[in-house]
């Protein structure tokens, strides 16, 4: 007995399992094609897959196959090249530039002709790694089969693989996974292969979740992946995923009261109907699966919604993962090769589906790109950043990588009293072929069918971007321009001072990037108007200030050093050559006050969120151009420390910080150090005493919610309730205080997915901003939580000893996108030494 179930257990940990490539049908061939086995040297499954293979070998099938063309996306962050296929009859492939012109024809909203094209998006997450194994055996069946159905397909439709939509995050998960498997493979839960370090294989190399990046771009992958979809405009996107692994297989449709609004009801009829080929082709099988449930349909940032907003049909699948080769779960042992068979299943049953359905596809893509261009009406929406043609200019990127059209000003409009210029404003008008998509980036609404939300709720791009907005404005084409007006950037040695407008998103780069040269650069406390020429010069608070008398530098060399980062940052220069003010404070007064150099470091490691993390990361490397180190939190020592001058906390747990690291945190500070903690950091400092004030969290809120007369039924309503998904909410701020200096206005919107708020400090002036009295400006918050948060403070910061600590309830760099809160970071790094509290 004890020897039959010491037998018992060890199965429990160790399991034999068979590998070879079981999904490819037992068919013809086209031998000049090479198996992927033969290319590997093992069948596929056998070991993760890199990302070098798969593109080697895809480039390798483009070579071999008359059926094949090679789509270059671009490159990730790590330089690894982001490559798709496009597969069909060697009659279409010989004419793909036929075919990308009739697939451009499409927005117009004619009768399409020409294939019907569906496209296989695999592994966006890095760590699900079952679509590319896929990928790579598609790409082979397609290339290389002789069955009949195969090349009527390939006549009627063409076939887009990405087999890989996250490099560096595959090859992170690649190299884990094959680095802990043995000769036996273990499928205990707890072996190291199934526990990825942090950050994980899920993001990519600045930590974040590409699948979340389809709307705003602000990562290379995603804009080569639009810029693929915007060109071939597929009817049909399947979008494979993993989940967890004691889960079975989902295919959408998704929750229906938890789909988009502005998603046409067609789009849920037809996926409906291609659900039918999936269950089918699973009940086969003898695979369990699910939809209609826990997935919605509602964020466009993701990749099974964005072509929904687009004219196409996005389908999500999500199989269950074994997150390694092989390991337990509550349907039993879970093996890659059966999670490859099953994501092998539902790309087929895509692709019969999309042949099946083609009609039927195609009239929904023209119908729905004919009733956007008749939709709209003369007038547009009028947007613009005040003094910040970075923000303009981004906005304009976005827009132009999802084909919106938009004009840039000849002249300025008013429009209900506000004025729009040429220098920060775009129009964009209503009546175009994205009128859908468009209309999508600036929703305001906050009621919804369901309150329950997989993602976000809101994401308000004039909101986001913290730039004024006119809805339904007309403005004559007489007063528009297809090019945005040009910069005077030309440095002149003959002035006295050289000024920059703080408002523009760029300004801190050129700050920092001049003071960590040896240039003196002051920041401007309060506002100032000067005259120069004849003309008057006002500048806000916080403006920039390069006295041309340096120390270390005469007027040429400053020009010489100073131009290259005036034309890398795009700031134009004001050139003042008398530093008497005509009001405010003479350009030599103590209210300018030195920016100082700057040594930072960004506490990372387990327990640190590290999309949180990795969104700083990206601000502080890229927008920032700050060289900033990444310490793990181990490595916290007072020695260490000394070296730096700010430490930034990103949302996490610091909780397993040691009394003697905390120590050493504190004497960072007390010594003149700043450190910056957002969102849950800013939780743990109070816990620590770095800062007086009282910090309520999601526990803290819970007496809120009434559960009384609730049944278990209830139990998924009555959480979702309490989870803050993502809404935007508005700050009231003290706009003269540093922290808000480049901001606009006395207001702003901030994205809430925290339930954290802050006590009033105990001491004035430490209070930057706080939730608006109604704070809800859209998408979804409870009541329960708009009351509680009404009026709570939300950032501020407090001297500690010779330092300062910075706290902020939200993430002021979310996703990346919120480029109206971003500046608040920048100040705290350059401004927080110099003020006086």
């Amino acid at each position: 007995m004890k020897i039959r179930s010491m037998l018992a257990l060890l199965c429990c940990f160790f399991v034999p399992v068979a590998i070879a490539n079981p999904v490819l049908p037992d068919v013809e061939y086209q031998q000049q094609v090479t198996h992927p086995t033969d290319y590997l040297g093992y069948p596929v499954g056998e070991w993760h897959l890199r990302h070098d293979q798969l593109n080697g070998y895809i480039q390798l099938l483009a070579q071999q196959s008359n059926r094949v063309a090679l789509l270059e996306s671009g490159h990730s962050f790590e330089m690894r090249q982001q490559r798709s296929l496009a597969i069909g009859s060697p009659e279409n492939i010989a004419n793909i530039d036929k075919l990308m012109q009739q697939r451009a024809d499409v927005r117009k909203g004619n009768q399409q002709s020409g294939p019907t094209v569906v496209w296989l998006a695999y592994s966006i997450h890095g760590n699900e790694a079952s679509g590319a194994h896929v990928g790579m055996l598609m790409s082979y069946y397609l290339a290389a089969s002789n069955e009949q159905w195969v090349n009527k397909l390939l006549q009627d439709t063409v076939v887009l693989i990405t087999p890989s939509q996250n490099p560096d995050g595959m090859d992170r998960f690649a190299n884990w996974a094959n680095a802990h498997k043995g000769e036996n493979i273990v499928v205990d839960h707890h072996h190291r292969e199934h526990k990825e370090p942090w950050p994980s294989g899920r993001v990519n190399h600045y930590m974040q979740d590409l699948n979340r990046d389809w709307l705003f771009l602000r990562h290379p992958e995603s804009q080569g992946r639009v810029k693929l979809f915007q060109q071939w405009l597929p009817h049909v996107v399947g979008d494979f995923h993993e989940m967890g692994h004691n889960s079975t297989y989902f295919f959408q449709p998704g929750v229906p009261s938890r789909t988009n609004p502005l998603t046409p009801a067609m789009n849920q009829k037809l996926t409906a109907d291609i659900a039918q080929f999936h269950q089918r082709a699973l009940d086969g099988v003898r695979q369990a699966y699910f939809s209609r449930e826990r997935f919605d349909d509602f964020f466009y940032g993701k990749g099974s919604t964005y072509p929904d907003i687009n004219g196409s049909v996005g389908i999500l699948f999500e199989q269950a993962s074994a997150r390694g080769h092989a390991q337990n779960s509550d349907n039993g042992v879970l093996t890659l090769q059966r999670a490859i068979r099953n994501q092998w299943l539902t790309s087929i049953s895509t692709i019969q589906a999309t042949q099946a359905l083609s009609s039927q596809l195609k009239d929904y893509q023209s119908k729905f790109y004919k009733e956007a261009l008749a939709s709209g009406d003369s007038r547009g929406y009028l947007i613009e950043a005040k003094g910040d043609d970075y923000r303009r200019d981004e906005l304009a990127r976005i827009l132009k990588q999802h084909n919106v059209e938009f004009k840039y000003l000849k002249e300025t409009v008013t429009h209900k009293g506000v004025q729009y210029t040429p220098q920060g404003a775009l129009y964009l008008p209503h009546q175009q072929a994205q009128a859908p998509l468009l209309h999508s980036l600036f929703d305001s609404r906050t009621e919804f069918a369901e309150n329950v939300f997989y993602d976000i709720s809101s994401w308000h791009i004039g909101r986001a971007f913290d730039m004024d907005l006119g809805e339904d404005v007309n403005v004559s084409s007489k007063k528009l321009t297809d090019t945005a007006p040009s910069l005077q950037l030309v440095l002149d040695d003959t002035a006295n001072f050289w000024l920059f407008d703080y408002r523009h998103g760029k300004a801190p780069a050129l700050a920092q990037a001049l003071v960590n040269r040896g240039v003196i650069v002051k920041f401007a406390n309060k506002p100032v108007t000067l005259k120069q020429a004849g003309n008057t010069v006002s500048l806000g608070a916080g403006f920039l200030l390069v006295p041309t008398d340096q120390p270390q530098f005469s007027p040429e060399q400053l020009v010489e050093l100073g131009q290259p980062w005036v034309n890398r940052y795009q700031l134009e220069p004001i050139a003042i050559s008398s530093g008497a003010a005509a009001s405010g404070s003479d350009l030599g007064s103590p209210e300018y006050r030195p920016i100082k150099p700057v040594s930072l470091a960004l506490l990372g490691g387990a327990g640190v969120n590290q999309l949180s993390f990795g969104q700083a990361w990206y601000y502080l490397d890229r927008t920032m151009d700050l060289p900033t180190t990444i310490m793990d939190k181990h490595r916290v020592t007072s020695q260490v420390l000394k070296q730096y001058s700010h430490l930034v906390l990103t949302d996490g747990r610091y909780n397993d910080l040691t009394p003697a690291q905390v120590g050493h945190i504190k004497e960072f500070v007390r010594n003149g150090g700043i450190l910056i903690a957002l969102q849950g950091a800013s939780a743990w400092a109070a816990q620590q005493g770095l800062v007086s004030v009282t910090v309520s969290q999601r526990k803290d809120f819970a007496p809120l919610f009434d559960s009384s007369g609730l049944g278990y039924a209830d139990r998924s309503a009555f959480n979702a309730k309490k989870a803050v998904g993502g809404a935007i909410l508005q700050l009231n701020t003290d706009n003269t205080h540093p922290l808000m200096f480049g901001t606009q206005g006395d207001n702003l919107a901030v994205m809430k997915n925290r339930a954290i708020t802050f006590s009033a400090p105990k001491q004035p002036f430490l209070s930057v901003a706080s939730y608006a009295k109604s704070p809800l400006l859209s998408g979804y918050l409870a009541k329960e939580y708009q009351q509680a948060f009404a009026e709570q403070n939300a950032l501020m910061i407090e001297n500690y000893g010779a330092g300062k600590v910075v706290i902020a309830a939200d993430n002021l760099v979310f996703r990346n996108i919120w480029l109206g809160t971003e500046k608040i970071l920048a100040n705290s790094v350059l401004f927080a030494p110099g003020m006086f509290l």
